[in-house]
């Protein structure tokens, strides 16, 4: 692996501390931006260098403050190891340069800080998941035209899909199950997977959803019934990214 990839992969930690700080202060209702330095949630204590290396610092502090011992949010080193990954699976899949590559960084940072987000409080911003559809349509345009008409029409039907499924949800039980975030996200989704990609976008993120919830009914000895709510978007980031890069994974081996 070149310098550069391995920067870039150390940069997609990075990102994921970031994205998860941002997740749970907009899930407070604090700002993203201020404070600019990460402080610890117990005691404000400013976080030094060993507590920001991505997820060696979790382990080192052993997922606690060094000042006042409040445990540190697992969401931290979950998130860096996320970017961890979808820098290292984009790197082996595009190479280390191009903007192919370029592309497929982008696309995978907006994926984890939409996941994070739903993960933290359950809401997928229009900020990030209107931009990241017509990010989607540049990308096909710039990098694949042929391609552009199809990821257009995915667009289309990856959004009334799920609407769809939304709407005859509440209309035959009478609350929402899905989301409008989880809807415009899918849309997204359309626009850098293509109609190809949506089926098996949806089943995994139908799946790891399933599993969730059955490990969570598990651990916490709580049914699992109509109340029960799950982080859909999380999950529709998953697959959406594992389908994006598997087949370029596939072809190297």
């Amino acid at each position: 692996m070149s310098l550069l990839a391995g920067s870039l992969v150390l940069a997609g930690a990075a990102w994921g501390s970031f994205a998860a700080t941002a997740a749970q202060r907009a899930a407070s209702g604090g700002s993203v931006l201020h404070p600019s330095r990460s402080s610890c949630a117990g005691c404000g204590r400013l976080l030094g260098w060993v507590d920001l290396l991505p997820v060696a610092g979790y382990l080192l502090c052993r997922g606690r403050c060094q000042s006042c011992g409040a445990t540190i949010p697992a969401l931290y080193p979950l998130a860096e190891l996320a970017g961890l990954l979808i820098a290292l699976t984009a790197v082996l899949a595009f190479g280390d340069a191009g903007w192919r590559l370029g592309a497929a960084l982008l696309f995978g940072a907006v994926l984890l800080a939409i996941a994070l987000r739903d993960a933290v409080d359950f809401i997928i911003p229009d900020l990030l998941s209107l931009p990241l559809l017509l990010l989607g349509l540049g990308a096909t345009a710039w990098l694949e035209p042929a391609a552009l008409p199809d990821h257009a029409l995915a667009v289309l039907l990856g959004g009334a899909l799920l609407w769809l499924v939304a709407w005859l949800y509440r209309r035959r039980r009478g609350r929402d199950g899905l989301g409008l975030g989880d809807v415009k996200l899918f849309a997204a989704l359309g626009a850098w997977l293509g109609l190809e990609g949506l089926a098996p976008c949806l089943l995994l993120a139908a799946l790891g959803a399933l599993g969730y919830v059955g490990l969570q009914a598990w651990f916490t000895g709580r049914p699992i019934d109509g109340a029960t709510m799950v982080p859909f978007g999380t999950w529709l980031g998953f697959a959406g990214w594992l389908v994006y890069v598997a087949p370029m994974l596939l072809e190297k081996i």
